[in-house]
């Protein structure tokens, strides 16, 4: 082990005796070389180096030292660009190449590892921004980004939006953001020596100064009686051991950073008692805490002062130097769990571990001031990865107790990740009984973050809770039960979050001229192109005239319904009228129904022979094998395939047979459902017959029906966030599965009746949630 120095003498770096622990003798100090060539072009770029830094508000040091030499930042710069860039050999894991020209002495077994923080933290911002031609911002680049978190399996399949796991590192700035409140600590004990210049770690601690020689490369760490292995005579557990402060810092420094680096896979359990060790700098300022806020809270209740009396008797408590490093060392600690705890190996290791659960909840439950905003957030995010592995044994557990308070907390960050705990909490199926019982106040308080509309992230942590508390019938009713009277209502309307609508014609005459099939080669172009011709051959410039955006994709609907080759969205459709005819454009017209409309201004529909003056517009059925006549009124068409095709009275398995629909391959015993879905083929476009040759038009009462407006007959499409393959997505999707897990139970179904109609109409209009919202329905309509 290399000797590190400590302000202006020399400390020794122990090593230990195997047998009895005593310290050995300290190697000697080997002298620092200096074979960097000051060329005319090193200045250039040392003094280009330099101004870059002070223009973006960083530090840089000139001659870092690894392995007792001085580093050549402008060579080690040249050969990184000649090899593809910091990418490229973070990537191969390359660095080992750029070390061999320095000939390291062997002993110096973290080159590698050194070279590349030395790289990221003096030279990489400069690279992107002068070779690679990238700006970058004031304050440097942020952290390099880890690897993506593992998802929880048993949220993932029901909460598509899924990562509820936050990013490894722990100075993102989305967790900064959500921590307003939150100051960074403080910088630790300096490190330096004149005549020895040292590398400031490229950590979350800016100030945290590492002394190079002790970083570690995972590429070689020692198994056997080293870093990560070793058993009882592990270095690091030898130097918290010892007792002697500048070995402590060591062990600290090199936990630190071997929790924070992703590419090495740290098992808590290789170095026995580690946590117990660590837990012991911990137990000392606890025990402090607990006796202040006792006594605070006595003379809060006796003298009548206010919550401000414990953070001033707080801050009283930390005047003093020593305490003010003893937190540093304490938020160290919770830093590196909090880090670790995100290999699942390592988490359920330390759900398991009764004594770190104790302290980390004590952590939680630490007064909510500034101080120890970091710490406590530290705490929850550690809990929140071992919530996953937890199995409670009762319903007074203190996690069950402590992390509902958490809720009423003013830090967005901290509830946000206690509803998460709890969701993981509930995602376990041996929890149930446990968490059944449910405060009335807690889902108030719930329901209420569903009101805040700007924080999707709240909202959907907190659907996600409703969602696995509900998947239990007996769950679902207390919840029914517990929650406000607008429960019901707010789901529903996150049904159309993030919705957009797509509206047809409503209540609309026929159209003045009926989009006709012309005969031309147009199996033979593919799309767009085929869209184009099309559009030349139906339709023509006349600057006089216009026509609807809603009779051209009706009119392009009716031409390739039966193609073989799949037709283009509608709004690709209208684009592409400007393709064909240069000359039109779009403009906002008002109907004859006072209506506002979109029109093609500069076109008209052409004329063509096979139509006959005197044409009339028709319905017809399009059910297969019905041989009705045509209809003269949508409606009457809508009424003859309710009462005649999915007759109540008649049919016992119901189907959906309009133009061979697939949708019920097996059949639904449930009609309103097969009802909910054939009013997807509706609007249907009229057919035109020669006035001489119109057979005798059906008339049957229209019957008044509870299907919705115009008499059940769709006029718009709603559209959700979806997958590849239609399903919703997001918040509506979760929306719509916690309506379907309430509808279950009987006791719920009264919570129901004012939204039915409703969730029927959402159910035929917007197709990415039918599938939940049919079974919601369909527990409805069970009883």
């Amino acid at each position: 082990m290399n000797k590190r120095t400590r302000g202006n003498r020399p400390i020794e770096a122990f090593q230990f005796n195997q047998r009895d622990n005593s310290p050995l003798a300290p190697r000697a100090i080997k002298p620092i070389e200096d074979n960097i060539e000051r060329t005319p072009e090193y200045l250039s770029f040392m003094k280009s180096l330099e101004d870059f830094h002070k223009s973006h508000g960083t530090t840089l040091q000139r001659e870092p030292v690894l392995g007792s030499k001085k580093l050549d930042l402008y060579k080690i710069y040249r050969m990184v660009i000649a090899n593809g860039g910091c990418e490229k050999i973070c990537a191969e894991k390359a660095w080992k190449k750029i070390c061999e020209p320095f000939n390291f002495p062997q002993t110096c077994t973290n080159s590698a590892y050194v070279m590349k923080n030395v790289y990221i933290r003096f030279l990489e911002a400069y690279e992107l921004e002068n070779h690679w031609g990238k700006p970058v911002p004031y304050g440097g680049l942020p952290h390099r980004p880890g690897p993506p978190t593992p998802q929880p399996q048993e949220l993932s399949s029901a909460t598509p939006q899924g990562n509820i796991t936050p990013p490894r590192r722990v100075n993102s700035q989305d967790n900064m953001k959500s921590l307003q409140s939150m100051r960074t600590i403080q910088s630790l004990q300096s490190v330096k020596d004149p005549g020895t210049p040292v590398v400031q770690s490229y950590t979350s601690y800016d100030q945290h100064s590492i002394i190079i020689d002790q970083i570690i490369d995972n590429d070689e760490i020692e198994e056997d009686g080293s870093l990560l292995g070793g058993g009882n005579s592990n270095r690091i557990l030898l130097a918290l051991k010892s007792q002697l402060p500048n070995e402590i810092d060591w062990a600290f420094e090199v936990l630190i950073e071997l929790s924070e680096d992703e590419s090495i896979t740290f098992y808590m359990d290789k170095i026995p008692g580690l946590i117990d060790n660590l837990l012991t700098f911990v137990a000392p300022f606890y025990k402090d805490m607990r006796k202040l806020t006792e006594l605070a809270n006595v003379n809060i209740k006796e003298m009548g002062k206010d919550f401000d009396y414990i953070e001033s008797t707080i801050k009283e408590y930390f005047s003093s130097l020593a305490r003010i490093e003893q937190l540093k060392r304490i938020m160290q600690i919770f830093l590196m769990f909090r880090n670790l705890s995100f290999l699942e190996y390592n988490a359920e290791m330390m759900a398991t571990y009764k004594p770190l659960r104790r302290f980390l909840i004590e952590g939680l439950n630490l007064p909510e001031i500034t101080r120890f905003s970091e710490l406590r957030y530290h705490c929850l995010e550690t809990v929140e990865n071992m919530c996953k592995f937890i199995v409670l044994k009762s319903g007074r557990e203190e996690l069950l107790l402590t992390l509902p308070k958490m809720i009423y907390s003013n830090d967005s960050a901290l509830i946000i990740r206690s509803i998460r705990a709890l969701t993981l909490l509930a995602s376990n199926e041996n929890n149930v009984e446990f968490m059944r019982e449910i405060d009335s106040d807690m889902v108030e308080r719930l329901v209420q973050f569903l009101l805040i509309d700007d924080d999707e992230e709240l909202i959907i942590a907190v659907l996600d809770w409703f969602y696995h508390y509900s998947t239990y019938e007996e769950s679902a009713c207390k919840l029914a039960q517990t929650a406000p009277g607008n429960f019901i209502r707010l789901l529903i309307n996150f049904l159309r979050h993030g919705a957009s609508d797509e509206k047809f014609l409503q209540n609309q005459k026929l159209p003045e001229k009926r989009p006709f099939q012309i005969h031309g080669e147009f199996e033979n172009f593919s799309e767009p192109h085929r869209t184009i011709e099309w559009l030349k051959k139906y339709y023509e410039e006349s600057q006089s005239d216009g026509v609807l955006q809603t009779d051209i994709w009706y009119a392009y609907r009716d031409q390739f319904t039966n193609s073989s080759v799949p037709m283009m969205p509608a709004a690709d459709v209208i684009k592409n009228v400007n393709v064909a005819f240069p000359d039109s454009s779009a403009i906002m017209t008002t109907t004859a129904d006072g209506a506002s409309k979109y029109m093609i201004q500069g076109i008209k529909r052409r004329r063509f022979p096979e139509e006959l003056p005197g044409t009339v517009p028709t319905y017809q059925c399009r059910w297969t094998d019905c041989e009705n006549d045509a209809f003269q009124i949508d409606t009457d068409l809508y009424n003859h395939v309710l009462n005649d095709h999915i007759n109540k009275e008649q049919e016992i398995n119901y189907n959906c047979h309009w133009m061979d629909c697939k949708r019920f391959p097996y059949g639904s015993p449930d009609r309103l459902v097969v009802i909910a879905h054939v009013k997807t083929h509706f609007p249907v476009e009229p057919e035109i017959e020669s006035e001489g040759k119109r057979r005798k038009v059906k008339t049957t009462k229209s019957s008044v029906n509870k299907y919705g407006k115009n008499n059940g007959i769709i006029n718009h499409r709603i559209y959700v966030s979806s997958d590849m393959n239609g399903d919703a997505l997001g918040i509506p999707l979760t929306a719509s599965l916690i309506l379907r897990n309430l509808s279950v139970s009987r006791k719920n179904l009264h919570y129901f009746a004012a939204y039915e109609q409703e969730l029927t109409e959402m159910l035929a209009n917007c197709v990415g949630l039918s599938k939940h919202l049919a079974e919601t329905l369909s527990n409805l309509r069970s009883v």
